[in-house]
């Protein structure tokens, strides 16, 4: 059997004599290493890197995933059993009965003053249901000019005739808007708070005209109380705050 080398770098075999390797081209001359082979240049020896395989969240899409919310309403008070949260406009601001949205308090406004349309005070109650029996009187004053009216027009008074049937019929076209307006007080809108002041200075006036045409009477005076407790009470500071009105001075005793 032939005698063999054995190549130091990468230990292939070789016919004894031979100078190169025939696999890597490394010097098979012990006195000489560095002597390379013209035809077959030495190969560098680089390490090759360890083949890592890839883990399974290298391939996970980098969208966040979508966050339940824990369960709750959603605006405007709905059910919501799988607890999401629905998109929708800005939560409002009440006002004592209408949702304003983002609505700014009224110069002067004073929360601890005021009360919601959910705790409608006690003298709003009253107010309101003054207000309808302020309707009712109108409807039997104006029924009973007019009766008047016919008989000064059966006796030929004619003087007579035209102031009760002037007034009759001015008495008559308070009656309807004393209704809304009592409506309007008891849902506590603000346009209700104008509408009375108006209703019980127009009142009071047709008390003076009344007084001048026929001289004081008890519900004269009657009338007179009940229009002037209306505007103190529609002037006092926490009714104002009520239907959205800035403070006054105006007739103010209380809050």
């Amino acid at each position: 059997m032939a005698d063999v080398i054995v190549c130091g770098r990468c230990s292939a075999r070789s016919w004894v004599g031979t100078q190169f390797c025939y696999v890597c081209g490394g010097s098979l001359t012990p006195n000489d290493q560095g002597v390379v082979s013209p035809g077959q240049p030495p190969m560098p020896f680089v390490p090759v890197p360890p083949v890592i395989p890839p883990t399974p969240q290298q391939f996970a899409p980098s969208i966040a995933p979508a966050v339940r919310p824990p369960a709750g309403p959603v605006f405007g008070g709905a059910p919501n059993p799988g607890g999401f949260i629905a998109a929708g406009p800005p939560p409002t601001q009440p006002w004592y009965g209408a949702a304003v949205p983002n609505a700014a308090p009224p110069p002067g406004y004073s929360a601890a003053s005021s009360a919601t349309a959910a705790a409608r005070p006690t003298g709003i109650v009253i107010l309101t249901v003054v207000e309808i029996l302020i309707g009712l009187g109108g409807l039997y004053v104006a029924n009973d000019l007019l009766g008047w009216a016919y008989v000064s027009n059966y006796y030929q008074d004619s003087e007579a005739m035209g102031v009760e049937l002037v007034m009759g019929v001015a008495y008559l076209a308070t009656v309807i808007p004393t209704f809304v307006i009592a409506w309007g007080l008891w849902s506590m809108r603000p346009w209700a708070w104008i509408g009375a002041c108006l209703l019980a200075f127009v009142l009071l006036g047709f008390e003076v005209i009344g007084v001048i045409a026929w001289g004081v009477e008890t519900t004269d005076v009657l009338g007179a109380i009940t229009y002037l407790s209306v505007l103190a009470y529609l002037s006092m500071k926490s009714t104002r705050a009520l239907f959205r009105r800035s403070p006054t001075t105006f007739m103010q005793g209380a809050h």
